[in-house]
């Protein structure tokens, strides 16, 4: 039976993010457990900072080498980083880092045109949803692993290895069995002008109403990576980081397909809206948070919030943006970089907790607004046409 090539895609994403999520959970706690936490911020800072640099020129990129060849491109830099950190020295993970910035720009707007490309008629969100449960799923028991592994006293160097051998699985099956998606004509045509309109749409009117929603999530993603494995740390101790926050990577991958296929009958406006519901209690629960289970609910708030972001906003964007999906991935990754992720990693390091949470309330609020306000935008250029 031949497999589709999404599924393909697919079990890529499982190995890649096995190693990739379970190292970068643990970069805190791994520099922190050595007297210099300030390496792992500054080194995601760096990453999620460069990535603007890969989301410019990954447009002009794929359309001139092709989706498979710039994924490849992508997640090699996802591999290297992690097998950076094994050799324990700050600077590598400096520059692996941002390495792997202009790598996950790359991969990152490559991976929604390949979507778009591969997905059967009115099935964007139901395969946006197979690939984000696949990529969670393989961070999920990649995260469970390396906690399994610490609590055997395996020294973090070795697992980081180990991680990066899993991902080479991925590569490996990225290489031999994945194809490039067919691309249509007049896109072959547009090589040259899509950094130009990468440009143009960071002054439309609907990137400036998805944006906030995007980098409220992106804050809320940030305080998991930067403030709440410290807490879990402090109040709980070292070896329950790894099992609490895996429990955000289960819940976007259970949810993943679900949130995506209802997306598809039901609308992608009704599922946002939900998403937000559940960042704000994510934050209630996390201002007042009182016990290690407290902790856990709030990740598996957020790990359904996220889901219905990455998969229900991705298939919302392809919807509006359609053969333009890249140059506008590349807006709208630029803006929620540097008004949601970036802050918050910084933020998390001088500003208190219960801060950090209202300023997270504050911008889902806005993004709840703005979202509606899309909504009601679109629905009157529906009626117009």
């Amino acid at each position: 039976m031949k497999i589709k090539n999404y599924l393909i895609f697919a079990l890529v994403s499982f190995f890649v993010f096995f190693g990739y999520n379970s190292a970068e959970q643990n970069l805190t706690t791994f520099y922190e457990s050595r007297g210099i936490l300030g390496v792992a911020t500054k080194a995601l800072s760096l990453l999620y900072g460069v990535i603007i640099v890969g989301c410019f020129f990954s447009p002009s990129i794929t359309n001139k080498i092709g989706i498979k060849r710039t994924t490849l491109i992508g997640l090699s830099m996802y591999t290297l980083f992690v097998f950076t950190l094994s050799l324990k020295i700050p600077v590598l993970a400096y520059i692996a880092a941002l390495m792997l910035g202009v790598g996950c720009g790359l991969s990152g707007i490559a991976g929604v045109d390949f979507i778009r490309l591969e997905s059967p008629k009115g099935k964007v969100g139901e395969v946006s949803g197979i690939l984000n449960a696949f990529r969670t799923l393989g961070g999920f028991i990649g995260i469970l692993t390396a906690s399994y592994l610490l609590s055997r006293n395996i020294a973090f160097e070795s697992i980081y290895t180990f991680l990066g051998l899993v991902m080479l699985i991925g590569i490996t099956i990225l290489v031999l069995f994945l194809k490039e998606p067919a691309r249509e004509r007049v896109e072959t045509e547009r090589k040259e002008t899509s950094l130009l309109e990468s440009f143009k749409l960071l002054k439309d009117k609907r990137v400036h109403l998805i944006f906030p929603y995007q980098a409220g999530n992106g804050f809320l993603f940030g305080l998991i990576l930067g403030a709440i494995p410290k807490m879990i740390s402090t109040y709980s101790g070292l070896q329950y980081v790894g099992v609490v926050t895996s429990l955000f990577y289960l819940t976007l991958s259970i949810s993943g397909y679900f949130t995506g296929k209802l997306s598809d009958k039901f609308g992608r406006y009704k599922m946002l809206f939900l998403s937000v519901v559940t960042s704000v209690v994510t934050v209630l629960i996390l201002m007042n948070f009182k016990s290690l289970l407290m902790l856990t609910l709030s990740m598996i708030f957020a790990g359904f919030s996220s889901s219905i972001n990455g998969v229900v906003l991705g298939a919302l964007n392809i919807d509006i943006f359609k053969e333009h999906i890249k140059e506008a991935s590349v807006a709208l990754s630029i803006l929620s970089t540097l008004f949601g992720f970036i802050p918050a990693l910084i933020l998390s390091k001088n500003l208190s907790s219960s801060t950090m949470y209202f300023i997270s309330l504050a911008i889902t609020i806005i993004g709840f607004i703005t979202i509606n306000l899309l909504r009601i935008r679109e629905s009157r250029v529906s009626a117009g046409n």
